[in-house]
């Protein structure tokens, strides 16, 4: 997994700003949109 800068949680979601990735270590920055979301849990 990749280390990541988590901004803000919200229903079931992680919004993040950036992520570190996890082999090369560069930071990935969204293309389109202000945050990555992510789902956790079930």
């Amino acid at each position: 997994m990749s280390k990541k800068d988590y901004t803000l949680v919200e229903d079931g979601y992680v919004y993040c700003t950036k992520i570190k990735h996890w082999r090369s270590g560069e930071y990935i920055y969204p293309k389109t949109s202000k945050y990555f979301r992510f789902k956790i849990g079930k």
